[in-house]
């Protein structure tokens, strides 16, 4: 079964959302009513989800046999276990030719021009990195990249910038003011905050005092708000983070304390 998208959503992001070992792919066991996408019992099933950027690269999720058919609902299946270590690292060439804008679609129909395009070391993990003008992630979503989940192209991105940074506490909006110009560029400074959550700072150790440190990993998104090459002087990293204070009032109605 070929898996695209559905009500706007794609099926990659679903399975990528979902914990390692634990993937939602229950998408790949929906029957459709009456027309070539309906289950019968016994049938196997492999599901296959499109990557992103090549419309013909597509993805092994799932290997499974139907236990019990549900017309218009997510069969009851049992996993076969021999194709497991293919699932999140086998990628197929599949020219899909998208007729009639079905989210769902019978591999049967090209199976015989399919072929294998690679077998990833290890399974398929996110790596979202849109540019340097466009970091911004939550707390978790960087917790993960520090310990290899996830983003492994932010990862090595963010040692070969100075920034100046923004923290802001999802709940209220307040905002803390930063930058980061070590050796190791951004990377080192963020690794601080993921370590301890304060980063040493007076207020957030307050914070944490009292909110304890759940509240920093479900509440603050670290955002970019600009970045320079690791050979810019520190002193004009620092007067741009001067600026970024009093552009938003990070010192009267945020967390910066000086």
């Amino acid at each position: 079964m070929l898996s695209r998208e559905h009500d706007g959503e794609e099926f990659i992001d679903k399975w990528l959302a979902s914990a390692k070992g634990k993937r939602n792919v229950e998408f790949c066991y929906y029957s459709a009513l009456n027309n070539s996408n309906k289950y019968r019992k016994n049938q196997l099933s492999f599901g296959f989800v499109r990557l992103k950027g090549n419309k013909k690269r597509w993805l092994m999720v799932s290997a499974a046999r139907i236990t019990k058919v549900v017309p218009g609902g997510i069969c009851a299946v049992e996993l076969l276990d021999e194709y497991q270590p293919l699932l999140g690292r086998l990628i197929v060439h599949i020219n899909y030719r998208d007729r009639y804008g079905n989210w769902l679609t019978n591999l049967s129909n090209y199976i015989n021009e399919a072929y294998v395009l690679e077998y990833l070391p290890d399974e398929l993990i996110e790596d979202r990195f849109e540019g340097f003008d466009s970091i911004s992630y939550a707390f978790n979503d960087l917790k993960d990249c520090f310990e290899h989940k996830k983003h492994p192209t932010l990862y090595k991105a963010l040692e070969k910038i100075k920034v100046i940074y923004c923290l802001t506490n999802k709940e209220n909006g307040m905002l803390y003011i930063g930058s980061a110009y070590g050796i190791e560029g951004a990377k080192q400074r963020w690794m601080n905050y993921i370590t301890d959550q304060t980063g040493g700072n007076r207020e957030f150790i307050k914070l944490k005092e009292e909110k304890g440190e759940k509240y920093f990993v479900n509440n603050f998104q670290f955002t970019v708000l600009e970045y320079f090459g690791m050979n810019t002087a520190d002193d004009f990293i620092l007067k741009r983070e001067r600026y970024w204070k009093n552009v938003f009032y990070s010192r009267e109605r945020g967390y910066n304390d000086n």
